[in-house]
């Protein structure tokens, strides 16, 4: 993510944000995911609402109020 951040290379960059939410979702820190996931939602790229509700990756933060604001904010 240092040699490629999503200043300098907008796609590969998200793409590497998004492991690393994965990543983390994975290994229990669901705060520091959703703060990424936040991130990635607010510049252009793949990541979308439809994705996080469909994904099952992230099912580990159904239960995050955070996780769930988003989801419900991708409502309206």
């Amino acid at each position: 993510m240092e040699l490629l951040p999503v200043e300098k290379e907008a796609w590969r960059g998200s793409v590497q944000v998004e492991d690393l939410a994965r990543i983390l979702t994975m290994v229990g820190e669901h705060e520091e995911a959703v703060d990424r996931i936040e991130y990635l939602l607010s510049i252009p790229g793949m990541l979308s609402i439809n994705l996080l509700r469909l994904d099952p990756v992230w099912d580990p933060l159904r239960d995050n109020p955070r996780f769930q604001r988003l989801l419900e904010d991708g409502r309206e």
